[in-house]
């Protein structure tokens, strides 16, 4: 046989090619099965094609690697040595029992294999017809089905599976192995059990795991396309992600996540329709560690039955889409949800929050009633967030914070236990209304310009810590009653803070509720500007404007401010401070005009401006015919030292018996903060003497040294650094 390059093989006999016959082509072309061995030796790049009529059955024994080419059948295990060239044609087919092993070569079907496969060393594989055997892609290999795939694929140790056909047959992914679909995937046994493992279903994939028990997989799975889950998953342990993007969809049984487990929904591309995710019930548990949930913008989350966060309060969910889900639970110690603010959180059923949960709203929570409790942070609404409920709140061994111009509305009853843990705090301008009848057991505190509005009836129950606080100009409307047992409970109002008892807010209310008296001895305290009232009340000036300029030419400010309605006005006091709105003292009185319904302007004129000058503040306290008041805006001015070679300057300069005196720096560029020595002594030379830090602090003292000094000329010594000067004060 020396010397020939192509060789005719027509019966079963063993084949031996001698050496030196590289490139050689033995074609096996007789009929039926043949058992005989073909021995090639060390002969490189030999191709043995087997005919459509022939079987090979035979060992084929080879030091180097070989090109099969198979348009007939192919029987028995064959292990080929590294680098072979494996290929069936349309009409190629193998037996059902033995595996075909390739390293580091090349595999391609195009007919009908019934063999296990396996790849390994980086071979390269593809599927054109149909493959019933299993595959175990291994070791780097790369295996692509365009067509059927029937058997079971197994993927692991970098190996990766392309499947653009249709998969069939399980599919099990280990230690990094990836799989990669974009063609269609029915099978009732998936397993991915490695961190390391990855599972992809592209845009134009379909993925069908009809398993309808309980499963748990690891590792990364990335879902685009539409995938359908039957049964349960978990999803386990750290670096287990499961992401549904773009517009995926993912319908599944019940899915949870634990032990460090992230469930990811995004929209990166914000495609139309949204990445969704359809399951019956969605559960985050801490067993080992939390399970999380993020949520992008433009996906939807649909939960049939239950939503629940268990195990500690770790457990996280950041929603920035929409969520509607039939109830909402925690157990254990709880967990968090926060709700971002592009974030909608509809719940159609209860709402029952365990020891422990958190509920952060920036976003917008609609949901039904919320009952029983536990520790933890309760429920916070900020940021603009917005709160709805259908029916009753129970706020139960937590606190309920509103803040941030935040809206709240509550359908139906709400409660505020007599638990030591149960607060309400509404601050920061929020918009706060309850439909339903309400029960104060514990702190309730207005702040910070909230509005709230009862529109049933507020009781405040007999539990020595129910306390309704309305503070820092908080605006409190009860719409119907308002009730407490006598020497139980309080009710404040405190800091321009209004509490009113009417059916409307001005100028519409006419009828109004019951409540207690204003006594300290019924607990009920109205301190400062305050304002507690049972009838409907009409304030009595409604401001058009208020304006304060400054007027060099004579050294003073001018004050105008107009009303656009007056009810028992009975005055205008002018309230003046300088360089701060600590101290104030009043400067001026103007008349009011009683009643008027039409507009009607008033000025004021302050031509005493303090020499030293600096930023002058201004405000109005109107005081009606019974004496209540309120205060405007504050507006000011910057006014100018007056001129002249001294640092210092005092006023009043006369002064009478009884009244204060200010000293004031008029040239800031002369005082560097030292130390200040101050002393003042009468005609006799007797007096007083202290030392200071701050200037601030001589008015105070010398104010209190002259308060009991007799009519008369006295002197006053500064000296600061090296610097002095004597001011001489006259006492009349």
């Amino acid at each position: 046989m020396w010397g020939q390059t192509t060789y005719n093989v027509t019966n079963t006999s063993d084949f031996t090619l001698l050496a030196g016959n590289n490139g050689a082509i033995i074609n096996v072309n007789y009929s039926g099965t043949g058992w005989g061995k073909f021995n090639l030796g060390n002969n490189t790049n030999v191709t043995i094609r087997i005919s459509s009529n022939a079987s090979l059955g035979g060992a084929i024994v080879a030091n180097n690697s070989y090109n099969l080419q198979v348009s007939g059948t192919l029987i028995g295990d064959r292990d080929l040595p590294p680098g072979s060239k494996l290929t069936f044609n349309s009409t190629g087919k193998t037996s059902n029992y033995g595996t075909i092993k390739i390293t580091n070569g090349i595999f391609i079907n195009n007919g009908i294999i019934s063999n296990s496969l396996l790849f390994l060393g980086s071979t390269t594989s593809t599927n054109s017809r149909t493959i019933d055997g299993q595959v175990t892609v291994d070791d780097n290999s790369i295996y692509t089905n365009s067509s059927t795939q029937s058997g079971v694929v197994k993927v692991q140790n970098n190996g990766t599976y392309h499947n653009n056909g249709t998969q069939t047959g399980g599919l099990s992914l280990s230690s990094n192995g990836t799989v990669i679909n974009s063609g269609t995937i029915n099978s009732s046994n998936v397993s991915i059990s490695s961190s390391s493992a990855a599972f992809t279903n592209t845009s134009t994939g379909v993925f069908n795991h009809t398993n309808t028990g309980s499963y748990t997989w690891m590792g990364k799975i990335n879902l685009e396309g539409q995938s359908n889950l039957s049964g349960t998953l978990a999803l386990n342990g750290t670096g287990t992600i499961l992401t549904v993007n773009n517009s995926g969809v993912l319908n599944v049984g019940s899915i949870s996540a634990t032990n460090n487990a992230i469930v990811n929904i995004s929209n990166s591309s914000n495609l139309s329709p949204p990445a969704t995710i359809n399951a019956s019930n969605l559960t985050l548990i801490d067993n080992g560690g939390p399970g999380y949930l993020n949520s992008g913008l433009n996906t939807v989350i649909n939960v049939t039955n239950q939503t629940a966060l268990n195990g500690t309060a770790a457990s996280t969910v950041n929603l920035n889409g929409k969520l509607n889900t039939t109830t909402l639970t925690s157990g254990g110690t709880g967990g968090i949800m926060n709700v971002l603010p592009t974030g909608v959180l509809t719940v159609s059923g209860a709402t029952t929050p365990g020891n422990g949960f958190t509920l952060n709203v920036t976003g917008e929570f609609k949901g039904t009633t919320i009952s029983s409790g536990g520790g933890g942070n309760g429920i916070n609404v900020t940021g603009k967030g917005k709160f709805t409920t259908t029916g009753k709140v129970s706020i139960n061994g937590f606190p309920f914070t509103a803040s941030d111009s935040s809206k709240i509305n509550i359908g139906g009853d709400l409660t505020v236990t007599n638990s030591g843990t149960s607060k309400l705090y509404i601050n920061d301008e929020t918009i706060f209304y309850v439909a339903g009848n309400t029960s104060i057991g514990e702190l309730t505190q207005i702040n910070d310009n909230s509005k709230v509005t009862f529109k049933g009836d507020v009781n405040i129950t007999n539990s020595g810590n129910a306390s309704l606080q309305v503070n820092d100009k908080g605006d409190v409307l009860i719409q119907s009653t308002l009730t407490k047992d006598f020497n139980s409970g309080t009710v404040y109002v405190r800091d321009s803070g209004q509490l009113v008892i009417c059916n409307e807010r001005r100028p519409n209310g006419s009828i109004s509720g019951s409540y207690p008296t204003d006594t300290s001895s019924d607990k009920i305290f109205v301190t400062g500007t305050a304002s507690y009232y049972g009838a409907c009340r009409i304030l009595p000036v409604e401001f058009l404007s208020f304006n304060t300029a400054y007027q060099p030419q004579d050294r003073s400010a001018l004050l105008d401010w107009s009303t656009a309605k007056e009810w028992e006005n009975s005055h205008f006091e002018i309230e003046r401070a300088v360089n701060s709105v600590k101290t104030w003292e009043t400067i001026g009185r103007v008349e009011g005009n009683g009643y008027s319904e039409a507009p009607v302007e008033y000025s004021f004129t302050d031509s005493d401006l303090p020499k030293s000058g600096g930023n002058i503040f201004y405000r109005l306290k109107q005081v009606d015919f019974s004496g209540n008041y309120s205060y405007s805006k504050t507006k000011s001015i910057q006014v100018n030292p007056t001129e002249g070679s001294t640092a210092w300057i005092a006023y009043p300069n006369p002064s009478t018996i009884g009244s204060d005196i200010s000293v004031s720096l008029l040239q800031l560029q002369q005082y560097q903060d030292e130390q200040i020595s101050l002393s003042l002594v009468n005609m006799l030379g007797e007096g007083s003497s202290t030392t200071l830090n701050s200037p601030e602090a001589i008015s105070i003292v010398v104010s209190e040294w002259l308060l009991s000094k007799k009519a008369g000329l006295y002197i006053l010594d500064i000296r600061w650094g090296a610097k002095s000067q004597q001011i001489k004060l006259l006492r009349n």
